[in-house]
Formats: C-alpha cells, structure tokens, sequence
C-alpha cells in the first residue's frame, strides 16, 4: 500500500478473483508442462518431437513460471484488500474522451 501524504492509503485492484486465478494457474502449468512432456514423449517413442520439445521447453517454461508467479501476487493484493479494504461508492462527476 502507498501513502498520498494525506494519512489515505491506497492499494492496486486486479481482475484476478478465485475463477479467473483458476484458469490462469491452468494456464501456466499447461505451458510449464507442454514442453517436458513432448521431450519425454520423443525419448521413449522415437517420435520427431524432439526439437519441438526443446523449443517448447525453452519457451514455454519461462512464460508459464512467470504468468504462475504474477497470479500469485495478484491474489495477495486481492487477499490484501479484503482484509485491510474499506467498502466505498464512487461517484462519476465528469466524462471526456
């Protein structure tokens, strides 16, 4: 949490609820996972999935640890926020382009 020198402290809100932070998670280890498995796959049945594998490997695995560890820290502000948050209304006054 921030502070604006007036005493308010402010958080970020996500998007990320227990649904959607589901289906990331399934995400990630989908791309985690893709790559080990056509390596694995190759080596035990000879199939020509091997460069694929590594590619996938060298790719994947480093795009799902990080969209895995952004969840998790989205989740913590949510949780955040839940537990230190305080219920308000807004008021829209002005819309412009």
């Amino acid at each position: 949490m921030a502070d604006d020198g007036d005493g308010l402290q402010w958080t970020r809100v996500s998007r990320v609820g227990p649904w959607d932070a589901a289906s990331l998670y399934g995400n990630a280890l989908v791309m985690c996972l893709c790559g080990p498995v056509m390596l694995g796959s190759a080596v035990l049945t000879g199939a020509d999935l091997m460069v694929m594998g590594i590619v996938f490997t060298v790719v994947f695995l480093p795009v799902g640890l990080a969209l895995w560890g952004h969840t998790a820290a989205e989740r913590e502000h949510n949780r955040r926020l839940d537990a230190a948050g305080i219920p308000a209304t807004a008021e829209i006054t002005d819309l412009t382009h």
